[in-house]
């Protein structure tokens, strides 16, 4: 088996990881939306919370929304990741998972308020911000609107993919997965009670 199949070439399971810190000043970027997130973050956050950034993938946001008509712009993103502030608060060390490459639980959070941030500096007001209604789904999706169509987007957004999204597909998956794993109901039953509450 070669590195991808996880045979001896593999070697990211026997990687050891080491965190260090360091103090740092709010203004630790040097650029106004992302030393907000820090500074916002600094006045929420429980003390000692541990939690990454997406520099890199948030200017590149910036620089797509400078394409915008007439200052508009969304973004519509979606990943396994944090997306209430209560829920990352008091978080420890990141935790690495490893299927074929290194993969990081993202920070939906904070691509909100830098989105947050954008809006006022470049002003366009708040703009719209709104993630996934479920705080802990299986995937988060997040919706930034900036412009004069942000209402709009965001009523659109919490009918088209909130009421019924993809995070009810894969909450579902889920349930059925620890169903026939714990033995509880085989498939063909599972299918049977599904289709016999629809029709009630």
């Amino acid at each position: 088996a070669g590195a991808e199949g996880g045979g001896e070439g593999f070697v990211m399971p026997r990687m050891k990881r080491i965190w260090q810190y360091r103090p740092v000043e709010t203004a630790y970027y040097g650029d106004a939306s992302l030393d907000a997130v820090l500074q916002e973050y600094s006045e929420v956050l429980k003390p000692g919370t541990t939690f990454t950034l997406p520099k890199h993938s948030l200017l590149a946001v910036r620089r797509l929304l400078t394409w915008g008509l007439r200052g508009a712009g969304a973004v519509l993103a979606a990943d396994k990741a944090y997306n209430r502030v209560e829920l990352l608060s008091g978080q420890g060390p990141p935790i690495v998972a490893i299927h074929g490459s290194l993969s990081l639980m993202v920070n939906m959070e904070a691509v909100g308020r830098f989105l947050s941030a954008e809006a006022r500096l470049c002003g366009r007001g708040e703009g719209v911000v709104v993630h996934t209604p479920m705080r802990c789904a299986p995937v988060d999706i997040l919706l930034g609107v900036l412009g004069s169509e942000a209402p709009t987007a965001a009523v659109a957004f919490q009918h088209g993919l909130c009421i019924a999204g993809l995070h009810d597909v894969l909450a579902l998956a889920e349930c059925r997965e620890d169903a026939e794993a714990g033995g509880i109901v085989g498939s063909r039953e599972l299918e049977d009670a599904v289709e016999e509450e629809e029709g009630t």
